[in-house]
């Protein structure tokens, strides 16, 4: 039994608090990231270990009450009884050499009692920065995501003001030509009527002419 209890008690291991760098929060999204998933971890790690100190505890627990139950079953006789003395006397040993153990390994029970508030308290804290990462990184896809669409309204807006430019240059220009047009018609109407009025004139004049004769 001595055995078994030294082999459980070689069993544990426990992973120093602050294994992870306590940082604070920075702008970029990439590294709020990367520090989220490093307090996750610490976290991991801190459940895990007040898991396992637990469970050692109540192993160690488990062996003591055992042992003690084993004792308060003995008889009690008046009569002085070697082989119940010696039984005794071999579960109080084994029940010391149990609470030996459990101090080497875990400390007293001030020691466990403080060192799991302390993983508690930074699980807290731990918890309360999580929140607020994601709340931050959050934060910033939504502003992402609205910059990308103002980007995209603007440059759709851009479009359409281009598009309305060039249909007002294509009518000014169309307008421009018509009216280069209607000038140069009028421009030759005019001239054929001239050279019409011309024409019919000559001889009405040189009829009145040969009249006069």
């Amino acid at each position: 039994r001595e055995g078994s209890v030294s082999s459980r008690s070689g069993e544990c291991s426990p992973v120093p608090m602050g294994s992870f760098p306590r940082r604070g929060f920075v702008n970029g999204s990439r590294e709020n990231t990367g520090y989220l998933e490093e307090l996750e971890k610490e976290r991991s790690l801190l459940l895990a270990d007040l898991d396992k100190e637990e469970k050692e505890k109540d192993w160690y627990y488990a062996q003591l009450q055992n042992l003690t139950k084993r004792i308060d079953s003995l008889p009690l006789t008046e009569n002085f009884s070697l082989q119940t003395d010696m039984t005794r006397r071999q579960l109080e040993y084994e029940a010391r050499q149990i609470r030996v153990a459990m101090e080497e390994q875990l400390g007293t029970c001030q020691d466990m009692e403080k060192r799991a508030q302390r993983r508690v308290t930074r699980i807290q804290q731990i918890e309360k920065d999580i929140l607020r990462i994601r709340q931050l990184l959050q934060s910033q896809a939504t502003e992402a995501e609205r910059s990308s669409q103002n980007k995209h309204e603007a440059g759709s807006h851009e479009a359409e003001r281009q598009n309305e430019g060039q249909g007002v240059a294509e009518i000014n220009m169309a307008t421009s030509g018509s009216g280069q047009g209607s000038t140069t018609r009028m421009d030759h109407e005019t001239a054929s009527v001239l050279s019409s009025s011309s024409t019919h004139s000559a001889p009405r004049r040189l009829t009145s002419h040969l009249g006069t004769k």
